[in-house]
């Protein structure tokens, strides 16, 4: 297990969020589908990455708490679209029943670094709900447990900075900064 040195670090505080999301088709394995290349979202207001594990109490004879399990782990990345045009819109219709890794990339830096995070294998849960005083696309993407190691070249797929990145058997996603 890696060891981590978190220190207070200001230039680690980012203020602004939107950032870069492109995604690009895959079969349910996690390998890109013929032909597939990586589609933009367009310009992003708001994201929110979501890795939240359930827990299990068990607890004594007595109702004090004295073990927990940890259950089914939940993992998604949510965004407001700013684009509501024709092709989003279509976009967000089209997604059903296919699978889908995700590249994100902060609108910030990070003490002078890109941070770059690429999810193996998603499900984008397809919805549009359009409000006529502020015209916006939610997304939710759902992750997958990935069943063996991914390779991915953020810089070839999806013009990102990273030359390379690994999402290993069993996780969902890998952060690279660069």
């Amino acid at each position: 297990m890696p060891e981590w040195t978190i220190t207070r670090d200001k230039g680690a505080i980012t203020k602004y969020g939107g950032g870069i999301i492109k995604i690009l088709e895959v079969d349910d394995s996690g390998t890109p589908v013929t032909g597939a290349s990586a589609i933009d979202l367009g310009y992003i207001q708001e994201t929110v990455l979501s890795d939240q594990t359930e827990t299990e109490a068990v607890s004594d004879e007595t109702g004090n708490k004295v073990q927990e399990f940890e259950g089914q782990r939940n993992v998604k990345l949510t965004a407001t679209l700013m684009q509501t045009g024709k092709d989003v819109l279509d976009l967000v219709k089209e997604v059903r029943g296919k699978y889908w890794q995700v590249y994100y990339l902060s609108s910030k830096n990070v003490n002078g670094k890109k941070q770059e995070i690429i999810f193996a294998i998603g499900r984008i849960k397809p919805a549009i709900e359009l409000n006529s005083l502020q015209k916006r696309v939610a997304i939710e993407i759902n992750f997958l447990k990935n069943e063996a190691q991914i390779s991915v070249q953020p810089s070839t797929t999806y013009g990102g900075y990273a030359t390379s990145a690994t999402i290993y058997a069993g996780e969902y996603y890998t952060i690279v900064e660069t």
